[in-house]
C-alpha cells in the first residue's frame, strides 16, 4: 500500500522548498511517479511572484514543474482597514486582531490588499481570510491521496520563521490540520522551520526579521505544551484545544555545526528538499524505523520540562535538528552537461550547418557563393522572378497559372496579329491598314486578357502586394525547407537573402533602362507607322497590281506588332518596377523575420554555453564540509561528451530529431514569422533542453552498448565507483570516509552550557538531545566484500554508533543523515541571539505596537519563556508578585514561632484549607530579593492570580492594592535614607509599576 504525503509550503521559503523537491523528483523519475508513494503539494503565499504558470524558476531541462491552481493558495485580497471598521462582522478575527488605532499606525498609507511584510499578525489575518479555502483544498488533496488505498497521511509543513506570511500562518496551519485530522499516529504533522540567519541580505531585514523568529518559537513551544490555545479563525469554536498539534518540529538555520554557511535563498531549499526526498521516496524500499521513532519522540522521554515544583509543562522537547551530507556521482550535473552540449550542437547546426570531424558542428559559417545561384535562369524561374514573371507576361499567382489567357506578351500579340491580317484582307484593300490598326487598338484597349492592357496593369498594380507576397512565399518556402532539411543553414539563408536584395537593386535599375528603351522603341514604331501610311496613300492601281500593297501591308503589320508589343511592355515594365520595389519590401520583411530567428538562436547559444561553463568545472575535488561531495572525474565527463559531439552519425540524428520536432510544432504554417511568434527564448530553450536531454541520454546508452571498453558516466553505482578508486587501498578509503563522516553535521548549533544546566523542572537522569547518525547506501552486488568493508568503516567513523541502511533508490549516492531530537529550544545556540533582538525590538516599538506586528495574538507575555530564568529574571518575575502578596496580606511581618524574631513571613494553606508552616523571607521586605526561587514564585503566582480574579476583581479593591504597594515602596525608600538613586529602591519601584500593570490586566 502506498504511503501518502502532503507537502505544505508557507511563504517564500516554503514555496522554494517545494520547487526544489519537485525538481529533485523529476530528475529521478521524469514524467513517471514513484511507485510506492503518493505526493501532493499546497503552496500558500501572500505574493504571487512564484505562482505564475510561466515562472521560469519552476523549469528543469525544459520541463515546467509549476504547481496546478488546486495546489496553490494566494492569500491576498483581504482589507484589514475595512474589516476593522466593521469588526463585529468578522468573529474569526475580532478576538485576536488587536487595537484599531494601533493598526492604523502600523498600516500607515497601505490601501487595499495587504501583504505579510514581516508582520506576523498581518500574515495571520491574511491566512484567516482564506481559512475556508485552505481547509477545502487540504480536504480535496487528502482525498486524492487516499485513492491510493491508504488512509494515513503525513503532512510536511515547511516555512521560514523570519517573514510575515510563513511565520504568521504556521500556528493556524498546524491547528487546523490537527483539528481536521486529529489522530497523530494516522496523520503525522512534521514541521521544517528555518530560523532567521545572523547576517541576512541587507534588504531582507525590514525591522521584525529576528523578532519574528523568536516570537514564532515562543508560540510553537506554547502550542506544543498545550499552553497556547489559539482563537479559532473560523469562529466555529472560541479557542482550539489540541492534543499533539504536531509530531515533531525540525529547526534549522544556514550554518551547520562544523561552521559551514550556505545560501539561504538557494542552498537551504535544496538541503530540505534532499532530506524530504530521502525520507519520502529514497527509503521506501527499506526500513528506517529509527527516523520514525525520533520524529514521534519515541526513542526516549519526550515529556517537556516543567515549571518548578509542578507538573505544568514549560518547555517542549518535540524539536529536532537534522543535517544531510551526500557523497554522490553528480549524475544530474553530468546529464545537464551532456544535454547543453547536445543542445548547443543543434543550434550550431541550425545556425551554420558546418561540420568538422574534430569539433562537431562549428560555430562558424561555411563559405558560399549565392550571387551566382540567384543569377541562374532556373533559380529565377522557380521563384517567379524572371522579367516575364515580374511583367506578368507569365502568370505568378496560383489562380493565374491555369488561365489560358495568360500567354507571354510577344506570343500573345504574334498570335492575334496574324488573325487580324486575314480579317483585314477580307475588306477592300483601301481600308486594310485602318482595319488592322482598329483591331489592334481594340485588342490593346479592351480585349487584352479580357480588359485591355492599361486596365489589366492598373488592376494588377492594386494587387502588387499580393504578387510580392506570393513570390516572397515561394522563396521563403524553399529557404525554410532547405533549413529544416539541413540543406542550408540559417546563416546561409541570410546570405542568400543579402545577395538577392543586392540583385534586386540592380534589377530595379535594369527595369528602368528597359522601360526607357521600350518607350523609345514605341516612339520609333509610331513614326514608322506614320511613314508607312503615307507610302500606302501614294500607292496607285499599278502598285496594287505589282504587289506593292501586299508588301507594305505586311511591313505595316510587323511594325504595328512591334508597336503594340512595346506599348504593352511599357505598361508591363512600369508594373514590374512597382512590383519589384514591393518585393524588395517583402524580402526586407523576410530578412527581418530571419534576423529575429537568428537572434533567438544566437541568444540560445549564449545560454547553452553559459550553462556548460558552470558544470563539471570543479576538478572533482570538493570541500569535505560541503553538503554535497562530488565523487567523479570531470575530465572523463568532458572527454566522453566530446566523443559524442564528434560523432557525425549521433549528431546528425539528434539534430534531425530536434528539427522534426520544431517543424511538427508549426503545423502547416512554415514561415519564419510564425516560427518567431511560436517560440519565445524561454519556450525555445525549454523545447531544446527537453529533447536534448533525451537525445544525450540515449546517445550515452547506445555508445556504451556498442563500446564495451568505455566506462559509462551515467547510471553508475557509487559503491562500485568507490571500489574502483579505493579497492586496493584500505588506508586511503578509511581516511576519506572518516573525514567525510566527521564533517557531516546538523544545520543547528547547540549551546553546551545551556545543555548542562540543572534547575527545578528539569528532570534528572533523563537523556536529552539524543543523536543518531544514519548512512543510507544503495545495494551493490558487483562490489562483493568491498561493500561490507565500507559499512565497517562507516560504523567506526562516529562515536555512539552508526546505523547502516541499504537500498537507497539513488544508486549514485550515499547519504549521511544526522538527527538529534528530544531537546528544548533553549539548547539552540542561536536562540539567545534571537531573544536579544526580540527584546530590542520590543523596546524600539513599545510592547503594544510590537506585539501587534510580531505575535499572532496577545503581547507575548502570556507565553512561557524558552529559557530557564536567571537570578535576575527570578527577581524581575517574582518581586511584583511579592509586592502584591504583601498588599494582600499573604506576606506580612510577623513573629517566627521558632526563632521568636520579627520576620517577613509567607502564610499559606494546604489543599484542605489548613495552615501551612510560614515561609521565612527575611528580616525585612528587601530581604525577599535573595529568598526568591522559581518554585516559590510559581506557588505565589498561582495564589496571587486566583485572588486577583476573585477577591480583588472590583476596581476599588484594585485601587487599595496599588495604594498599599505604593506605601510599601515609600517605606523602602525611607529605609534607604530617602535615596532616590538607591539600586534596591529603584528595583522595588520598577517592580511596583509591573505589579500595578498586572493588577489592572487580570
Amino acid at each position: 500500500m502506498k504511503q501518502n504525503h502532503l507537502i505544505i509550503g508557507l511563504g517564500g521559503t516554503g514555496g522554494k522548498i517545494i520547487r526544489a523537491f519537485k525538481k529533485t523528483l523529476y530528475q529521478e523519475y521524469h514524467n513517471t511517479e514513484p511507485e510506492k508513494v503518493e505526493i501532493q503539494y499546497l503552496y500558500i503565499d501572500s505574493s504571487k511572484e512564484m505562482m505564475g504558470l510561466d515562472d521560469p524558476s519552476w523549469k528543469h531541462l525544459g520541463k515546467n514543474l509549476q504547481l496546478s491552481p488546486s495546489q496553490q493558495l494566494l492569500i491576498t485580497g483581504a482589507n484589514l482597514k475595512q474589516q476593522l471598521e466593521n469588526i463585529n462582522n468578522f468573529p474569526g478575527i475580532k478576538p485576536w486582531i488587536g487595537d484599531k488605532e494601533q493598526w492604523q499606525n502600523i498600516l500607515g498609507s497601505i490601501v487595499g490588499e495587504t501583504l505579510g511584510g514581516q508582520k506576523r499578525r498581518l500574515g495571520r489575518f491574511l491566512f484567516a481570510a482564506k481559512i475556508n479555502e485552505f481547509r477545502s483544498q487540504v480536504t480535496h488533496l487528502v482525498n486524492d491521496l487516499k485513492k491510493s488505498g491508504s488512509s494515513s497521511v503525513t503532512f510536511h509543513v515547511c516555512c521560514g520563521l523570519a517573514g510575515g506570511t510563513g511565520s504568521g500562518s504556521i500556528i493556524d496551519t498546524l491547528c487546523h490540520l490537527r483539528e481536521m485530522f486529529s489522530d497523530p499516529k494516522q496523520y503525522k504533522i512534521i514541521i521544517y522551520a528555518l530560523l532567521p540567519e545572523t547576517h541576512p541580505n541587507p534588504n531582507w531585514n525590514t525591522g521584525n526579521y529576528f523578532a519574528n523568529g523568536y516570537a514564532a518559537l515562543l508560540e510553537l513551544n506554547a502550542l506544543s505544551i498545550n499552553q497556547y490555545k489559539p482563537h479559532d479563525i473560523t469562529a466555529k469554536y472560541e479557542r482550539l484545544t489540541l492534543n499533539d498539534p504536531f509530531n515533531g518540529c525540525y529547526i534549522f538555520n544556514n550554518e551547520n555545526e562544523n561552521g559551514l554557511n550556505i545560501d539561504v535563498s538557494k542552498e537551504i531549499p535544496n538541503l530540505v528538499a534532499d532530506f524530504l526526498y530521502l525520507k519520502i521516496v529514497g527509503v521506501t524500499d527499506m526500513s528506517w524505523d529509527t527516523l520514525m521513532r525520533m520524529e514521534n519522540a519515541e526513542n526516549g522521554d519526550g515529556s517537556p520540562e516543567t515549571l518548578p515544583g509542578s507538573k505544568t509543562p514549560a518547555r517542549s522537547k518535540r524539536f529536532l535538528a537534522f543535517g544531510i551530507k551526500r557523497l554522490i556521482i553528480p549524475e544530474e550535473e553530468i546529464t545537464e552537461y551532456l544535454t547543453f552540449n547536445f543542445a548547443l550542437q543543434s543550434v550550431n547546426q541550425a545556425l551554420y550547418n558546418n561540420w568538422s570531424d574534430t569539433l562537431g558542428f562549428l560555430e562558424d559559417p561555411k563559405n558560399s557563393d549565392f550571387h551566382t545561384y540567384i543569377k541562374e535562369k532556373e533559380t529565377m524561374q522557380k521563384w517567379y522572378m524572371t522579367d516575364d514573371h515580374l511583367c506578368l507576361s507569365l502568370p505568378v499567382l496560383k489562380q493565374e497559372r491555369n488561365d489560358k489567357r495568360f500567354k507571354p506578351v510577344n506570343d500573345d500579340w504574334n498570335e492575334v496579329i496574324n488573325n487580324f491580317k486575314i480579317v483585314a484582307r477580307e475588306k477592300n484593300d483601301k481600308v486594310w491598314l485602318d482595319e488592322l490598326q482598329k483591331m489592334c487598338d481594340l485588342r490593346f484597349n479592351q480585349q487584352f486578357r479580357g480588359i485591355g492592357v492599361k486596365n489589366f496593369y492598373d488592376s494588377k498594380l492594386l494587387a502588387k502586394k499580393e504578387y510580392a507576397k506570393e513570390i516572397r512565399g515561394i522563396i521563403e518556402n524553399e529557404i525554410f525547407d532547405n533549413w529544416t532539411n539541413a540543406q542550408m543553414s540559417i546563416y546561409e539563408a541570410n546570405k542568400l537573402l543579402d545577395a538577392l536584395l543586392l540583385d534586386i537593386e540592380t534589377r530595379i535599375k535594369e527595369i528602368e533602362n528597359k522601360l526607357s528603351i521600350s518607350r523609345e522603341k514605341e516612339e520609333s514604331n509610331s513614326q514608322q507607322i506614320i511613314s508607312l501610311r503615307s507610302q500606302w496613300s501614294h500607292t496607285g492601281i499599278i502598285g496594287g497590281f505589282l504587289g506593292k500593297k501586299d508588301r507594305l501591308f505586311d511591313e505595316f503589320a510587323i511594325i504595328l506588332l512591334e508597336f503594340n508589343i512595346y506599348k504593352t511592355r511599357t505598361f508591363a515594365l512600369q508594373f514590374a518596377r512597382e512590383l519589384i520595389i514591393e518585393l524588395n519590401n517583402e524580402l526586407m520583411g523576410l530578412k527581418n523575420d530571419l534576423n529575429k530567428t537568428i537572434s533567438l538562436l544566437v541568444e540560445s547559444t549564449k545560454k547553452f554555453k553559459e550553462n556548460i561553463s558552470v558544470r563539471c568545472q570543479d576538478g572533482g575535488k570538493e570541500d569535505l564540509r560541503m553538503q554535497v561531495i562530488k565523487f567523479y572525474n570531470p575530465d572523463h565527463v568532458k572527454h566522453f561528451s566530446n566523443t559524442l559531439t564528434r560523432d557525425k552519425g549521433i549528431q546528425s540524428a539528434q539534430t534531425n530529431r530536434i528539427r522534426n520536432l520544431l517543424i511538427s510544432t508549426l503545423g502547416d504554417l512554415k514561415t519564419f514569422a510564425y516560427f518567431n511568434s511560436r517560440f519565445s527564448i524561454d519556450s525555445f530553450l525549454d523545447l531544446l533542453e527537453n529533447i536534448s536531454e533525451k537525445n544525450a541520454t540515449e546517445a550515452h546508452n547506445n555508445f556504451i552498448a556498442n563500446n564495451k571498453d568505455t566506462a559509462r558516466i551515467l547510471n553508475v553505482n557509487i559503491i562500485e565507483k568507490l571500489h574502483k578508486e579505493y579497492g586496493g587501498n584500505d588506508e586511503n578509503l578509511r581516511k576519506y570516509i572518516t573525514d567525510i563522516s566527521g564533517m557531516a553535521g546538523k544545520y543547528l548549533q547547540f549551546d553546551f552550557a545551556e545543555m548542562q544546566k540543572s534547575a527545578p523542572g528539569i528532570p534528572q537522569g533523563v537523556q536529552t538531545a539524543v543523536s543518531q547518525f544514519s548512512v543510507i547506501m544503495p545495494d551493490s552486488k558487483e562490489s562483493g566484500n568491498f561493500s561490507e568493508k565500507l559499512k565497517e568503516i562507516f560504523r567506526g567513523s562516529k562515536k555512539g554508533g552508526v546505523e547502516i541502511i541499504e537500498g537507497n533508490s539513488r544508486i549514485n549516492e550515499i547519504a549521511m543523515v544526522s538527527i538529534t531530537n528530544l531537546f528544548p529550544l533553549r539548547f539552540i545556540k542561536h536562540i539567545s541571539f534571537l531573544k536579544e533582538k526580540y527584546d530590542l525590538r520590543l523596546n524600539e516599538l513599545g510592547i503594544n505596537k510590537a506585539s501587534h506586528e510580531i505575535h499572532t495574538e496577545g503581547d507575548g507575555t502570556q507565553f512561557l519563556p524558552l529559557f530557564i530564568p536567571t537570578a535576575e529574571d527570578v527577581k524581575k518575575i517574582g518581586l511584583p508578585l511579592v509586592l502584591i502578596a504583601f498588599a494582600m496580606g499573604l506576606i506580612r511581618e510577623g513573629v517566627n514561632p521558632q526563632s521568636g524574631r520579627e520576620e517577613i513571613l509567607y502564610f499559606s494553606k494546604d489543599e484542605f484549607g489548613l495552615d501551612m508552616p510560614p515561609v521565612n523571607l527575611g528580616c525585612n521586605i528587601t530581604d525577599t530579593l535573595e529568598k526568591l526561587d522559581l518554585s516559590f514564585i510559581e506557588t505565589l503566582k498561582s495564589e496571587v492570580h486566583n485572588l486577583l480574579k476573585t477577591t480583588y476583581q472590583h476596581v476599588d479593591k484594585e485601587t487599595e492594592l496599588i495604594k498599599s504597594i505604593s506605601g510599601t515602596v515609600d517605606k523602602i525608600k525611607a529605609l534607604k535614607g530617602g535615596d532616590f538613586n538607591n539600586s534596591v529602591y529603584l528595583q522595588f519601584l520598577a517592580s511596583a509599576r509591573e505589579a500595578a500593570k498586572l493588577i489592572k490586566l487580570i
